[in-house]
């Protein structure tokens, strides 16, 4: 309770609720490290939320899909001598939707992008970073629409998270550079 009070009154400070000298320093440094717990905790669950969502979207419609390319791949296999320009063309036709959501087969069996909690973690990184690699994707309508508008929450919740870690990185650094201009350092300009 302490700590939520500090924290509360540290954000009462911050916005010019309280004057600061309300505040010590000892309290405004454990509102620190609280508020990066608390945002670390929350940027976490909100990316392992992501991916259980998006794994439960997209599940179901890829294993349908991966039965179906199998039940046609054996049927085909059973039919190969007598096999139909219509029967060749219903298993391209299945050959291409199956590669169009992820269902890549190999001679050795099939190879596919599953939605399993490590790839859709992964997906959500890569969403939420926008780097997006795009090596699995959302392919339901409900999984497209969710994903537009996790990242549009998501990509500012990690901006602000990137911003407190490079803070948290940038305090120890400040303390230093301070300590090696007490001793006589100068700033370096990097320019001509």
């Amino acid at each position: 309770m302490r700590v939520l009070g500090m924290f509360l009154k540290h954000h009462s400070v911050a916005k010019g609720i309280l004057p600061k000298h309300i505040m010590n320093a000892e309290d405004e440094e454990k509102c620190f490290k609280v508020s990066r717990y608390v945002l670390l905790i929350g940027f976490m669950s909100y990316c392992l939320m992501g991916a259980k969502v998006f794994q439960t979207l997209e599940t179901d419609i890829q294993e349908k899909l991966k039965n179906s390319f199998l039940d046609a791949e054996t049927a085909l296999m059973k039919n190969y001598v007598n096999i139909t320009p219509e029967e060749l063309e219903i298993f391209l036709q299945m050959l291409a939707l199956s590669i169009k959501h992820g269902i890549i087969p190999v001679r050795t069996g099939v190879v596919y992008f599953s939605w399993s909690f490590r790839n859709s973690f992964s997906f959500v990184a890569s969403t939420l970073s926008t780097i997006g690699y795009g090596s699995i994707a959302p392919r339901t309508p409900m999984g497209q629409i969710f994903c537009v508008f996790y990242a549009l929450l998501g990509i500012p919740l990690t901006i602000i998270f990137l911003k407190a870690v490079s803070n948290a990185i940038l305090r120890p650094l400040s303390g230093f550079e301070k300590y090696l201009q007490n001793m006589g350092m100068e700033e370096v300009m990097f320019t001509k």
